[in-house]
């Protein structure tokens, strides 16, 4: 039997990616496929094409079957990830208003009456770099007001979940409105107002399912964000909700989380409110969830199925591959 220095590297760099996609069980099924071309390597030629083809398939189908939600995973994988980026942008607007001025946005701005008029997400538009934006609208008549329809109509890049599959201006990002939630319905909060501590304490969350305009100053009453939290609220038919149940949200200190539904109602009320004083679990915060299938694993995967069927490739061409 010989060992080519081809051969060494193919066998190094199979079991690199098989360990990049599915970990110490990457070796097994490494030597797996190298076990496998080693005996139809030792087969008559004309059979060759044959056993290479029917490699080919069981390499493909035993992956799917080792991965049976592969497709559908990696497709949600890239949207939450998506979804988390988009949510960091509403975040880091606030981080820079709250820089700027000291204090949390207002969740609406107000007409002298009390009547909501525009909502923080436009306030904080000259805070991601979109003045021009801002100043198309006019902060004195109500964001659905005909001088502002363009403005308001104006889709943002990072305005919604993407796997939430929404049409138009709409977003499912909300702040959670209370008065002992970081959102009070009137006025402004100050960071060091919230003592229970800016790491247990939501900030924004995503409802899955629901939606409004971005600009319209709507966002959720803190029963309706404990009724998302704790799955009464949950909405069928978007994404995560069918998957795993998570719901995104970014903590006041800006750090991003995921939270697998249904949480307690205790958990979903300590993390909402600034003062309540409540001890969290941290471990309570993620359940389990299925393995996320990083950037890392999908190129994993990648190469590992690419390096398997190499050498059927290169036998089928009739280009010499390392000895096996």
């Amino acid at each position: 039997m010989k060992f080519r220095l081809g051969t060494m590297a193919y066998a190094f760099a199979l079991l690199a990616a098989g360990m990049a996609a599915f970990g110490a069980w990457g070796i097994v099924r490494a030597v797996g496929v190298m076990w496998f071309w080693l005996w139809t390597s030792g087969g008559r030629p004309r059979r060759r094409p044959m056993l290479w083809g029917l490699g080919a398939v069981c390499i493909v189908g035993a992956t799917q079957l080792l991965l049976p939600t592969a497709t559908p995973a990696a497709y949600h994988a890239v949207q939450r990830q998506l979804c988390l980026v988009n949510l960091k942008f509403w975040a880091a607007g606030i981080s820079e208003y709250e820089s700027a001025n000291g204090t949390l946005p207002p969740v609406a701005l107000r007409d002298p009456a009390g009547k909501p008029l525009h909502s923080w997400r436009t306030l904080v538009l000259p805070y991601l770099d979109l003045k021009g934006l801002y100043g198309k609208f006019d902060l004195r008549l109500p964001w659905d007001d005909s001088a502002n329809a363009t403005a308001a109509q104006t889709l943002l890049e990072f305005q919604q979940c993407p796997a939430d599959h929404q049409h138009g201006p709409a977003t499912s990002y909300f702040a959670v409105v209370g008065p002992r939630t970081a959102w009070p319905a009137d006025g402004k909060r100050k960071i060091d107002e919230i003592t229970d501590g800016a790491s247990n304490t939501i900030l924004l969350m995503e409802a899955p399912g629901r939606s409004v305009d971005w600009a319209e100053p709507r966002d959720l009453s803190f029963d309706e964000a404990v009724d998302v939290l704790t799955g009464q609220g949950l909405r069928a038919g978007s994404h995560d909700v069918d998957v795993y149940n998570l719901i995104f949200v970014v903590y006041a200190d800006g750090r991003l989380g995921s939270l697998s539904a249904p949480l307690s109602r205790e958990l979903a009320t300590a993390l909402l409110t600034i003062d309540g004083g409540e001890a969290i679990d941290k471990a309570e915060l993620v359940k389990a969830e299925p393995r996320k299938m990083s950037v890392e694993f999908l190129w994993g995967l990648s190469a590992f199925v690419a390096l398997a069927l190499w050498p059927g490739v290169c036998v089928w061409r009739g280009v010499r591959t390392p000895t096996v």
